[in-house]
């Protein structure tokens, strides 16, 4: 356990630095974003394992969490204005709200956003709206039942539509984005459903092109349905 720990610190340390020295490289505008998500990804696999992890070393999460603080307000001092919390699942961490309230603070942060499957964003939406969450993106494939539990391997489709009510309750919370991944032979079906779920409700539900990202090789170009054809169905 204390030499996962140790490891997992060692990653993110060398993460961050690599992340500083490109920032002071001069990268620039979305670079700057898609850096930062990088690193964020990597540091919250790292703090999983220190929760993990806790009880063997005696750590401390709010320790972690000043960390986080520190770090992004130095990354703020060099241009970076956009914070984008993801995972991983970031809603399973314990002092979420408190970290987001942390990150809300810091000046020149002006877009903090997060990124969620939505299964605990019920009970959690009015914490990290009050904690300083201004956007969120919920990722949602499929609104039927049996669909949705094949690819989650669970049975939470009506926690995540409950989750993205209660976020809209409120206003300073906009857009509410919902991607779903497009992938042919089964988003066509889900096309129209996604769609009216658009008309109905104040979500910004976007199709995401299936991209060859799976380390055991399994995207094929194939499986990828395009935007033109997701037009098409909707305009039927």
């Amino acid at each position: 356990g204390f030499l996962m720990l140790v490891a997992a610190s060692l990653v993110t340390t060398a993460v961050f630095l690599g992340l500083a020295a490109l920032l002071s490289a001069g990268a620039v505008g979305r670079k700057r974003t898609r850096a930062l998500a990088l690193a964020l990804v990597v540091w919250f696999v790292a703090v999983v394992l220190f929760d993990f992890f806790g009880t063997l070393v005696d750590y401390d999460p709010s320790r972690t969490t000043q960390g986080y603080r520190r770090t992004h307000a130095h990354l703020s001092a060099m241009g970076v204005d956009e914070i984008r919390l993801t995972g991983g699942e970031p809603l399973v961490r314990r002092d979420l709200p408190v970290l987001v309230s942390f990150l809300a603070e810091i000046p020149g942060v002006r877009d903090l956003s997060l990124t969620t499957n939505g299964v605990l964003l019920d009970r959690l939406a009015g914490p990290l709206v009050e904690a300083g969450l201004r956007r969120l993106n919920v990722s949602l494939d499929s609104l039927s039942h049996v669909r949705f539990a094949e690819i989650t391997r669970r049975d939470a489709l009506d926690r995540v539509l409950t989750g993205l009510e209660e976020a809209e309750r409120y206003p300073e919370l906009r857009p509410i984005k919902v991607n779903c991944v497009a992938m042919r032979g089964f988003t066509e079906e889900e096309v129209p459903a996604l769609a009216e779920l658009a008309r109905r409700k104040p979500y910004v539900v976007r199709f995401i092109e299936f991209m060859p990202l799976d380390a055991d090789q399994a995207w094929r170009e194939d499986e990828v349905l395009t935007g033109g054809e997701i037009r098409a169905l909707i305009e039927e």
